[in-house]
């Protein structure tokens, strides 16, 4: 794993859309067959793996292979690989405010700190860097919310987009 290496210590893959899924699924039902080595490398290297994004109506062996992952790397803390599977943006900001209201906040209660601790990667850094491949010129729904606050800190946000695909 070169990431720890380079002192990255959070790296999210988009490549997983609805229009991707069954797709996904196979490569998911693959690992699944392969998780034991798998898994015993990323306890080795400190791996933490997190699923972002919708899983209602994800089948049933999808969910678990998701969910066998989270639990059994879940205190790793060398390195967070995240991947965002069915996941849009107006997605995450609405499924957050869904949740706060859950939570009991009332609408003048709402601030974008605290429903900021409601997004999908509320634990997570706002990116310091987005690199959209393919030759889109567009960020496609992907991480509004946390996109609108890079840069924002002390942190330099950084948008490059590429024809290559990775």
């Amino acid at each position: 794993m070169s990431g720890p290496r380079l002192n990255i210590a959070f790296v999210l893959a988009r490549r997983f859309t609805l229009s991707a899924y069954a797709n996904f699924v196979d490569v998911l039902r693959l690992a699944a067959d392969q998780s034991a080595d798998i898994g015993r490398r990323l306890e080795r290297e400190g791996v933490r793996v997190r699923v972002l994004g919708r899983r209602a109506g994800l089948a049933a062996d999808v969910l678990e292979i998701i969910e066998r992952a989270e639990r059994r790397t879940a205190r790793n803390t060398r390195f967070q690989l995240q991947v965002a599977f069915n996941y849009g943006g107006r997605w995450d900001i609405v499924q957050a405010c869904q949740r706060a209201i859950a939570a009991g906040l009332g609408a003048d209660e709402i601030n974008e700190a605290r429903l900021s601790g409601f997004m999908s990667m509320a634990d997570t850094p706002d990116p310091d860097l987005f690199v959209r491949t393919g030759g889109e010129v567009r960020v496609s729904n992907f991480l509004l919310w946390q996109g609108a606050g890079a840069g924002s800190r002390q942190t330099i946000g950084v948008v490059i987009f590429t024809g290559a695909i990775f």
